[in-house]
């Protein structure tokens, strides 16, 4: 079941977006090679200074473009699987420890699902929306509850489980309480 993937109007604006942002990166960069060409009053480190600043400028650019066009999550049975802009990492929810996080960015808080192998350690972490929003469908929470869940009745479970898949039960009942409260601890 695919959790994330961008719609084709959202990576068309994205990636223009993200061209743009490397087209003036590149005009920049032409614009300081001519001053350089012809005027002698440019000094080495300065140029250097705007050359790297432009060179960073376009990299971030292009990783832009790279994770908005790579961006994705999907769950295959209880194996989590989360593809960003170089890498693709896949966790058994059912073996793993899985807790809710929140971060505080401007936007407003962004809830994420956190994975952690115990055989390998490592880690997923599934961002499932922010500024106070789920950005999952209820069938997707669902089938995250399920999984989640799984893991409960594998590893002999210390409630965790059970209460983090009832958590994500109730993110589309009650919509007005997502966020901190449906994550914190209830002792």
């Amino acid at each position: 079941m695919v959790l994330r993937d961008s719609t084709w109007k959202q990576r068309l604006a994205f990636s223009t977006f993200w061209l743009f942002m490397a087209a003036v990166a590149v005009r920049v960069l032409w614009e300081v090679a001519h001053d350089i060409a012809t005027s002698p009053q440019i000094s080495v480190a300065g140029t250097a200074c705007v050359v790297a600043l432009v060179l960073a400028m376009n990299f971030f650019a292009w990783c832009g473009l790279l994770s908005t066009l790579r961006d994705a999550a999907w769950l295959a049975g209880s194996a989590l699987t989360v593809r960003g802009a170089f890498s693709t990492r896949t966790v058994d929810l059912a073996a793993s420890t899985v807790q809710g996080q929140v971060h505080d960015t401007r936007g407003g808080p962004s809830i994420y699902l956190v994975a952690r192998d115990v055989a390998t350690g490592r880690t997923v972490e599934l961002r499932m929306g922010t500024g106070g929003r789920v950005d999952l469908t209820p069938q997707q929470l669902d089938a995250l509850a399920d999984a989640v869940l799984a893991g409960a009745h594998q590893q002999g479970g210390d409630g965790r489980h059970l209460l983090l898949s009832e958590r994500l039960r109730m993110y589309y009942r009650r919509p007005a309480q997502v966020g901190r409260y449906l994550w914190a601890d209830p002792s």
